[in-house]
């Protein structure tokens, strides 16, 4: 009994040494679940800016390579904070970020669609892309959020038969290789899997009902 109680302490401390040294390899197997495959930025003629930490420096720099390069900001519709001006909307700071790395406003366009849904800004993507065929787009996002991206983009792509390059941006922070080791890394980890799986189950999500305005939370104060 003893040796074979011997073997089996044996085999468990094989096993965690096992997973200690092979943590990292089998941690960066799981987050490759949620990378797109890279396509690097050839012939692009148009450039979507829609996430990563790092998406206005790559915008730039393939800006310096293709000086012609038209780019497209997208915005949903506006919240609360921003119809009283106490914020700006999200399209005006990514044209005041594209302006600061060298892209003039001329060169910028802004893409707007009518939900908060992701399936809603990749059909105006699409349409938007039909009404220019002459376009060669490529669209940047998070690298963790680019295989959510990709699956959107592909469920949408047959409404219109258009397609497009995907880039995937890494953060500055934490890539495949290191996520586990920041909180950071940790949260994008967990976020983008939830997000994944999600919309793998269950498809596009009903979009929420826009916010009150002053005047409708006023109304619906007064028939209390």
């Amino acid at each position: 009994m003893g040796k074979l109680w011997r073997r089996r302490l044996i085999c468990v401390g094989l096993t965690i040494i096992v997973i200690y040294l092979a943590h990292p390899v089998i941690l960066e197997w799981a987050a490759g679940w949620l990378v797109a495959s890279e396509q690097r930025p050839e012939q692009i003629d148009c450039l979507v800016i829609l996430s990563g930490d790092e998406r206005y420096h790559v915008a730039g720099s393939i800006h310096e390579n293709s000086p012609g390069l038209k780019v497209l900001v997208l915005q949903g519709p506006l919240d609360r904070l921003n119809r009283w001006k106490v914020t700006v909307p999200s399209s005006i700071r990514d044209r005041n970020a594209l302006n600061a790395v060298g892209i003039p406003s001329e060169q910028i366009e802004i893409l707007n669609f009518a939900n908060r849904s992701e399936w809603e800004w990749a059909r105006e993507l699409h349409q938007w892309m039909r009404d220019h065929p002459e376009q060669r787009v490529g669209i940047l996002c998070d690298e963790f959020s680019s295989g959510l991206t990709q699956q959107v983009l592909e469920s949408t792509r047959n409404e219109t038969g258009s397609s497009l390059q995907l880039l995937s941006v890494s953060d500055e922070q934490y890539t495949t290789t290191n996520w586990w080791k920041s909180r950071r890394g940790l949260k994008s980890f967990w976020r983008a899997y939830f997000d994944l799986i999600y919309a793998t189950l269950f498809g596009e999500d009903t979009p929420a009902e826009l916010e009150w305005t002053p005047d409708q939370y006023e109304q619906e104060l007064e028939g209390r």
